[in-house]
């Protein structure tokens, strides 16, 4: 099994826990189909405000993070995943939900 289609199967195991709005908030929120969704966007599409919008993201990256193990075999992933040159939809997950910040990425790219 591919390094790709390994990731994907973590990923989608990791998701399998969340409810079907949390699903498609990450998913339109990290570019899954695409380019990343604005929050606003959604807003408008659900009636909500942003602000629950970020909320459901939120949590959906929470309930993610449950999973020690899960986790831990995401983490093996991060340096091939930013390394990539295109900005894709599993680099922009992982930067969200190892709350990632620019300098972070950087260490870790340099190691």
């Amino acid at each position: 099994m591919s390094e790709q289609m390994k990731l994907e199967q973590i990923v989608a195991e990791a998701m399998a826990g969340l409810s079907e709005r949390e699903r498609y908030v990450l998913e339109q929120r990290c570019g899954y189909r695409g380019d990343p969704v604005r929050q606003a966007d959604l807003a408008a599409e659900f009636n909500v405000s942003r602000a629950r919008v970020g909320q459901i993201e939120n949590s959906a990256l929470r309930k993610m993070r449950v999973s020690y193990q899960r986790i831990k075999m995401l983490q093996e992933y991060l340096p091939t995943v930013l390394s990539c040159e295109n900005d894709t939809f599993y680099s922009r997950l992982l930067i969200k939900l190892f709350r990632l910040k620019p300098e972070h990425i950087s260490y870790i790219l340099n190691q």
